[in-house]
């Protein structure tokens, strides 16, 4: 009796213990995770931000969408390029660069060079020689480096490049050159030679220009001539201009137009040089 009492309770306590496993594991077959076991996202330390590189957008420099670059007519062209005040040119930028939309232009902080004419400031001299001025033998206007010119200062040709130009306030002008006259020419009297003073001889010249001038009439000339004399690859220029007298021995120049000879133009003029007698070498002009 009390060994079948004691099988009993041995039977009673497996009971229990299994059924307590039993509850303990979960119901059913485990479900796979598609893909792997499911890992919970991470965010980088800095350090690993260096090792893997910056992010991509941060890479890339941001294109300006400011215009630095200027065109002086649409196009780009060599200069020189006039200014509306007649006689002044600007015969260099000293700054090329590119627009925005691929064009070749000139930087709007480039330094510049600007040309005048000289003697359109006045101060022209005349002289003469003879025994009285009515009736002078010989006549010289004097059109040298020198001579006044029209603006008189730097800073109103400055001005007057940033006024008609996309030039920033920045852009310095470096140098304001006069004309270095090389030729001239009176085409009324069929008059012409080189340098830079223009010399009345003959009595038929003197009795017709000089009477009309000294009546204030003025005498349409041609001069020819670089910005630089030594420097012969610069350009030719052509100015038609009047002188007008402002005193008995004294002239200003009134230009009419200024432009750069073509390389055709530039033979008919040497051409016309080299016919003048005496016989001249043009060629160290022009060529």
């Amino acid at each position: 009796m009390k060994c079948s009492y004691l099988v009993f309770c041995l039977v009673l306590v497996c009971s229990m213990i299994a059924c307590v496993s039993n509850k303990s594991m979960p119901s059913g077959p485990r479900e796979p995770v598609a893909g792997g076991s499911k890992i919970s996202a991470v965010t980088p330390t800095k350090n690993q931000e260096t090792l893997t590189g910056p992010d991509e957008k941060t890479s890339q420099s941001t294109p300006t969408t400011i215009e630095t670059c200027f065109l002086v007519d649409d196009t780009y062209q060599n200069p020189p390029f006039p200014l509306k005040k007649k006689g002044i040119f600007v015969t260099r930028f000293l700054k090329t660069c590119v627009t925005l939309d691929g064009k070749k232009g000139f930087e709007k902080t480039t330094p510049f060079i600007a040309m005048g004419i000289p003697c359109t400031g006045g101060s022209g001299r005349i002289d003469w020689d003879g025994t009285y001025y009515e009736e002078p033998k010989v006549i010289d206007f004097i059109i040298s480096t020198n001579c006044a010119m029209k603006p008189a200062n730097s800073q109103e040709v400055h001005a007057a490049a940033l006024e008609e130009m996309a030039l920033d306030p920045t852009a310095k002008l470096l140098a304001y050159n006069p004309l270095v006259v090389q030729y001239w020419e009176i085409p009324s009297v069929g008059l012409a030679d080189k340098g830079y003073a223009i010399k009345l001889l003959s009595t038929r010249d003197i009795q017709t220009l000089w009477t009309a001038f000294k009546k204030s009439a003025p005498i349409a000339i041609t001069l020819y001539g670089r910005e630089n004399s030594w420097a012969a690859q610069d350009n030719i220029f052509s100015a038609d201009a009047e002188i007008i007298a402002t005193g008995r021995t004294s002239f200003t120049l009134r230009v009419i137009s200024v432009k750069v000879l073509q390389q055709e133009d530039v033979a008919k003029v040497m051409e016309r040089c080299q016919s003048t007698r005496p016989r001249k070498n043009c060629a160290e002009i022009f060529q």
